[in-house]
């Protein structure tokens, strides 16, 4: 399951390299070029972009639990990085309509 979230990521730079533009698409588009670059196309692509840097803020983490139904104290453990959320939703949901045991998942981000 997709959303088409795009990963905006971090871009950080010695101050002794000139920065360039970067910006992030969402994994179907890049699917989706890459798929249409190795069949000869000629990719082009216009970029609007307004970024800008803003001042560093609290984030948390998230933890989400699935008891089991037969095995509940036996518990199995995905993690990852905030950014995967969509993916953990989707495996969490598969695994747990066949596990006896719990499921946790702990997602988390960086910080600078």
């Amino acid at each position: 399951m997709s959303l088409r979230t795009v990963h905006t990521g971090v871009m950080y730079y010695d101050n002794a390299v000139s920065k360039i533009p970067a910006a992030a698409i969402a994994v179907e588009d890049a699917e989706f070029i890459q798929r249409a670059y190795s069949q000869g196309t000629r990719v082009r692509v216009r970029l609007t972009m307004a970024c800008e840097t803003l001042d560093d803020a609290p984030s948390r983490n998230v933890i989400a639990e699935i008891v089991g139904r037969e095995k509940p104290h036996e518990i199995i453990v995905i993690g990852g990085h905030i950014d995967s959320w969509v993916r953990t939703r989707a495996l969490l949901r598969k695994v747990s309509k066949k596990s006896l045991s719990s499921l946790t998942s702990m997602l988390w981000c960086v910080t600078r």
